[in-house]
């Protein structure tokens, strides 16, 4: 609402510049001969010029408020870790943030005045997108996790969320996205996951994987009517080998062995 106010207000001040100006202009012209005209030409100028000077010492104020809270907002963004994306009614790209370069490697020179499409990694289909801008049109506001491609070629996923700025009609004239890169707590999640199903000395199926592993291969041989078969190993005298050796010669015998098991068994196998 303030920044309204303040052009309405410039561009009134210019209006009363412009027509103190032609009403100047409009005074010689009419009383004034023409031989005489070129000397109070730049008195009208003159006259002008002060009007505007005046108009500019009223307005500065608001302007300086304005272009202040531009530069703050600016540099809240910047410093964010969230990358922020800006782009018209249209989705051409106005602004991005640091943070965006920092995730996606292009720079705002590389993306400003194109569309984010260009950083589409196919993993979606266009009902995926037809449901995002449906939702974003009808209810302002959009989130979800989206799969875009970096300038690398690198594909990734992020947490996306838009809002739609909307003028006085209801008709989005700006839309925000704010995304966060999903990547490390993927990698995270995943290797928590793996932690929790594997062995961490050999990189082997623990118990609850391995009985997980068994009550499928038990289904689809009951389904497919064909035969299972279960080997059962077990290394002799270990308990000898950890008091011989220690617990790290008894590690490095269970290593040794689980690689072996593992080349000799075919990938069909488990």
């Amino acid at each position: 609402m303030r920044v309204f106010s303040t052009r309405l207000l410039l561009l009134a001040g210019v209006a009363i510049a412009v027509l103190a100006g032609n009403a100047a202009s409009s005074l010689l012209f009419k009383y004034t001969p023409l031989s005489s005209m070129y000397g109070l030409l730049p008195g009208a100028l003159i006259a002008t010029s002060i009007a505007l000077l005046i108009i500019a010492v009223f307005l500065y104020p608001h302007l300086r408020r304005e272009t202040d809270e531009i530069e703050i907002l600016k540099a809240i963004t910047d410093a964010s870790n969230e990358a922020v994306m800006v782009t018209d009614s249209n989705s051409v790209i106005e602004y991005v943030n640091e943070a965006f370069t920092a995730i996606t490697g292009y720079e705002s020179s590389e993306v400003v005045g194109k569309t984010p499409g260009m950083m589409k990694s196919d993993r979606h289909d266009e009902a995926f997108y037809d449901n995002m801008w449906s939702a974003l049109r009808e209810t302002g506001r959009w989130q979800g996790e989206v799969w875009d491609r970096k300038k690398n070629g690198e594909v990734f996923p992020k947490w996306l969320t838009m809002h739609a700025l909307n003028d006085g009609r209801g008709r989005a004239r700006k839309y925000i996205g704010v995304f966060t890169d999903l990547t490390y707590i993927k990698e995270s999640n995943e290797q928590v996951d793996y932690l929790i199903q594997h062995d961490r000395l050999t990189g082997l199926p623990n118990r609850t994987l391995f009985m997980s592993l068994l009550r499928q291969a038990m289904a689809h041989a009951a389904s497919d009517k064909s035969r299972l078969a279960l080997l059962n190993v077990d290394i002799e005298s270990f308990g000898s080998v950890n008091e011989s050796f220690g617990y790290a010669g008894g590690d490095r015998v269970l290593k040794e062995t689980s690689e072996r098991l593992v080349s000799a068994i075919p990938q069909t196998g488990t």
